[in-house]
């Protein structure tokens, strides 16, 4: 079949379909190519999707039979089939060993890599019957199973959302047997049941998985200041707050994580800092201001500020909200001669009390907790380099001239 042909098998199908359109101006390349745009309906979004190949047409063909896509979870929803599904992220490599030793017990550890005959056999069943497999009789008009199981995700799934590295296989999350009115009641189904259902994989093999959100894609980029020179040591740091810097750089830690450990730098030094400036420093807030006056100064801060985009960032207060901002001056540099030690203190801190402060209820002025996975998580990128200085300074003024 040529793409022309499969453009017109398209639009045959799409003819049916009141909340589906194709765009095409008849050209072929990433920019030119057609595409089929779910409409937005109510309490879901517009979802558009590239048609590269004939390839993609079987699969198109039975979403457009039935089914309509949940964009903010990378999902699909069948009325007929009775069925959702959704991609889930998170640690997949660990996911094949902790599945290979449940499904064989006694199998020592160097038989559950990704590779092994063992591991294979885990791809397997993901692929066909999937695991996890958990059931219930439905009451209501229409009575049944209703079942949750992890799979691998279909080519239905994987055409409407397709990804730019497939190193690994995509999981999925697959429910049967759900009733739903519309789309935007699926999608609550999916979000309701699909983050206990995840919770409990969780608890059963200590391996994190969740939704995919629209909010927080899973390939943000490091919030790291890139490789730098490695010189011969010539101080010597304290071990305790050196490694919590490097727990912060870890891969596997989500960016709110990361930015608590940083804090936590940022703690191990608030005594001494009391201490240097004669116990005046009693709260916590008063502590960091002593950390910054001591280690940091209004140049240093300044020229760290200059020559990035960290102040458009940072001097957005629709970015990380309830949180003070840092003023910016023309085109978005330090403003001249203004010592940003003050604001940067009560930034860092209250984006640390919005990170930790999760208790439900309270005083009605109480924030709301930056949550993980959300999309001012997803936005910490800035604020990560900040801390990140901070600490780095704070580790530096405390340092000792090795021998």
């Amino acid at each position: 079949m040529t793409y022309l042909e499969a453009i017109q098998a398209l639009q045959t199908l799409i003819r049916a379909r009141r909340d589906v359109r194709l765009d095409w101006s008849g050209g072929r390349g990433p920019r030119s190519d057609a595409r089929v745009v779910f409409l937005a309906t109510a309490g879901i979004p517009e979802h558009r999707v590239r048609f590269r190949s004939p390839e993609q047409l079987g699969a198109l063909t039975r979403v457009l039979d039935s089914a309509r896509p949940l964009p903010e979870h990378q999902g699909l929803w069948s009325e007929r089939e009775r069925t959702i599904a959704a991609r889930v992220v998170g640690d997949y490599d660990e996911l094949v060993p902790a599945l290979a030793r449940i499904m064989t017990p006694k199998v020592p550890d160097d038989g559950v890599l990704p590779d092994s005959p063992l591991g294979q056999d885990v791809r397997d069943r993901l692929a066909g019957s999937g695991v996890f497999l958990t059931s219930e009789t439905a009451a209501g008009p229409k009575p049944g199973r209703r079942t949750m199981r992890l799979v691998t995700a279909d080519d239905e799934l994987m055409t409407l959302y397709p990804r730019r590295f497939r190193t690994a296989p995509t999981l999925a999350l697959a429910l049967t047997g759900f009733e739903a009115a519309d789309a935007k009641t699926a999608q609550e189904l999916l979000v309701g049941y699909g983050a206990a259902y995840l919770h409990e994989v969780v608890q059963a093999t200590g391996v994190s998985l969740r939704l995919w959100e629209a909010d927080y894609p899973s390939d943000r980029r490091s919030a790291g200041s890139g490789v730098g020179k490695i010189g011969f040591p010539r101080e010597r740091y304290d071990v305790v707050p050196v490694s919590l810097y490097a727990a912060a750089n870890s891969p596997g830690r989500d960016l709110p994580e990361k930015y608590l450990k940083y804090y936590q730098v940022l703690e191990y030094f608030m005594p001494r800092a009391a201490a240097a400036v004669g116990g005046k420093a009693r709260s916590e807030v008063d502590r960091l201001h002593a950390i910054a006056g001591l280690a940091i100064t209004p140049s240093q801060i300044a020229a760290f500020l200059r020559g990035n985009d960290l102040l458009t960032s940072l001097s957005d207060d629709g970015l990380i909200r309830d949180v003070p901002v840092l003023r910016a001056g023309a085109d978005t540099h330090p403003v001249p001669g203004l010592d940003y030690r003050p604001d940067v203190v009560k930034r860092v801190y209250r984006i640390r009390c919005r990170i930790v402060h999760a208790k439900e209820g309270g005083p009605r002025d109480r924030t709301e907790i930056l949550k993980p996975y959300s999309r001012e998580a997803r936005d910490l990128g800035a604020d990560l380099r900040l801390i990140r200085f901070f600490a780095e300074r704070a580790i530096q003024h405390w340092a000792a001239a090795l021998p």
